[in-house]
């Protein structure tokens, strides 16, 4: 964690708290995709849904679908 808050400027250390508190309210549901961004800080959905992108490789939305295909699955 000391290494990441060294390479990383604070606020793409922030963005990326914001995404891990973020996969945490994806994972527990009932929430929508512009609700969880607001919940973690993030004014604009869009933005954070580039954000999201940026860090995971995949949209909310597939992030989303992709943990509902697992659980169907187990």
């Amino acid at each position: 964690m000391i290494m990441i808050s060294l390479i990383l400027s604070p606020v793409d250390f922030i963005k990326q708290m914001r995404i891990k508190k973020a996969l945490k309210l994806l994972d527990e549901g009932g929430l929508s995709i512009a609700e969880v961004a607001y919940r973690v800080g993030f004014s604009d959905p869009k933005y954070f849904s580039r954000c999201f992108k940026a860090e995971m490789n995949i949209t909310p939305s597939q992030y989303i679908e992709s943990r509902k295909a697992g659980q169907e699955s187990d």
